[in-house]
């Protein structure tokens, strides 16, 4: 019902496959609406959209079997846009937050990301660009975001 109702009021087309298929269309779509689900974190690790929303429920913490979701939290791409599951009147923070205002929210969930204990936040971004630079850092390397040429430090 609930894609019968985006096709209709979007124009939006449903695409299925297999899960490599599903994988794959959906890293290189322009945009990306996630779930909590690891296929989209994996999803949007990988992403070439220009525009992400990613879910995210202000007033918890625990999320998959492998990972709790602060772990998951990206604050680095400003293609995404977070979007509280919580509703304003239970003390959620609402919908189109970049990863700054899901931080200084003061809730349980960002409250626990603050704390990681890993000291780190998750840099796909970050990451993604050192991942396709020289291993030895000797050469300058590009921004595949961006397109800029980024110089060893």
């Amino acid at each position: 019902d609930i894609v019968v109702k985006l096709e209709e009021v979007w124009n939006a087309t449903w695409v299925s496959g297999s899960p490599n298929q599903d994988h794959y269309l959906s890293r290189v779509s322009p945009t990306f609406i996630g779930s909590f689900g690891t296929f989209t974190w994996t999803i949007v690790y990988l992403s070439q959209a220009k525009t992400i929303h990613l879910p995210i429920v202000s007033n918890m913490t625990y999320g998959s079997t492998w990972n709790w979701w602060e772990e998951l939290f990206i604050e680095d791409d400003p293609r995404i846009t977070y979007h509280d599951e919580v509703l304003p009147d239970w003390g959620g923070i609402g919908g189109f937050l970049t990863a700054a205002d899901v931080i200084a929210s003061n809730t349980v969930y960002s409250r626990s990301i603050l704390n990681r204990t890993d000291g780190e936040f998750c840099h796909p971004r970050r990451d993604k660009v050192l991942a396709y630079g020289s291993k030895d850092k000797k050469y300058p390397y590009q921004d595949l975001y961006t397109g800029e040429l980024l110089h060893p430090s």
